[in-house]
């Protein structure tokens, strides 16, 4: 307990750079400035309590370097009742040097993670406000979208196509032949026809039809498809449109009509009509 220190191992020695019949040092002075306090603490506390040491610091190479070690200490009674300490220091640099390594690819890591992760936020974001831009176009246009996929035969819709035939919206994909009840009869043909022929061939088409409302009246819309190609290059599905314009023919029928009415009246009166454009000075 006098911390006299009476054997060296030749490793300590060599590392240190103390020659074997060097008379006794201040060890303390091998240890690295910032670990020299904690260590002593240690140290005295040990020898107070009798407890073991352990304890880890850096410690001065015989070139000038440092290391860091694990110092282990026990104490033991002698023959004569004295009380020897034994102890031994075990390199960790390795280990904490392995240590450092992986908190730093961790650290990188989770900072991959953070800017993976704010990249799939902000793509989540413009793709939410691209959705919604969408969606509000297909209202404002009253033109509901739709994809079919050939291999499963099933068929997806928007929402503003489920609103066009006063339906509620699902996610869920149904089957192409569902979509027969939705239409008359000759509409339904045509639109066979139409996808067969671009499911064959790839052509896409662009047509005139009658569909069903949910209260059972009659709408007209353009129904428009296109064929998706695999990386073979053949048809794997298609992808369209549908444009309710009911209103838009309700109108131009309404005008046609209007039309022959007053082409009746004015030949029945034996009347003509004329038109002159100032600006132009065109007369009609």
């Amino acid at each position: 307990d006098d911390g006299v220190c009476t054997y060296r191992s030749p490793q300590w020695r060599a590392y240190v750079g103390v020659a074997p019949d060097a008379a006794d040092f201040d060890w303390s002075q091998l240890m690295h400035p910032d670990d020299a306090a904690a260590a002593l603490v240690a140290w005295r506390a040990a020898l107070a309590t009798g407890a073991p040491l352990d304890v880890e610091m850096r410690v001065r190479r015989h070139d000038g370097a440092y290391r860091w070690f694990t110092a282990r200490a026990t104490r033991v009674s002698d023959p004569d009742g004295a009380f020897v300490w034994y102890g031994a220091h075990t390199d960790i640099q390795d280990l904490k040097d392995a240590r450092a390594a992986v908190e730093a690819a961790n650290a990188a890591l989770a900072d991959r993670v953070v800017e993976r992760t704010r990249a799939l936020e902000q793509t989540h974001a413009r793709a939410t406000a691209l959705a919604d831009d969408l969606a509000t176009a297909q209202r404002v246009a009253q033109t509901g979208s739709w994809s079919l996929d050939l291999r499963s035969d099933l068929v997806r819709w928007s929402d503003e196509l489920f609103r066009i035939f006063g339906l509620s919206p699902s996610p869920t994909a149904m089957p192409y032949a569902e979509q027969a009840k939705l239409f008359t009869a000759d509409a339904w043909q045509a639109l066979e026809r139409a996808i067969a022929r671009a499911a064959d061939d790839g052509v896409g088409y662009e047509l005139s039809v009658e569909f069903l409302h949910s209260d059972g009246s009659v709408g007209t819309a353009v129904a428009r498809g296109q064929a998706l190609r695999g990386d073979d290059g053949r048809v794997v599905g298609l992808v369209g449109t549908f444009q309710d314009v009911t209103e838009r023919e309700r109108t131009a029928a309404a005008l046609r009509q209007s039309n022959e009415r007053l082409h009746l009246a004015t030949e029945a009166a034996r009347l003509g009509t004329w038109e002159w454009q100032v600006d132009s000075d065109a007369l009609v």
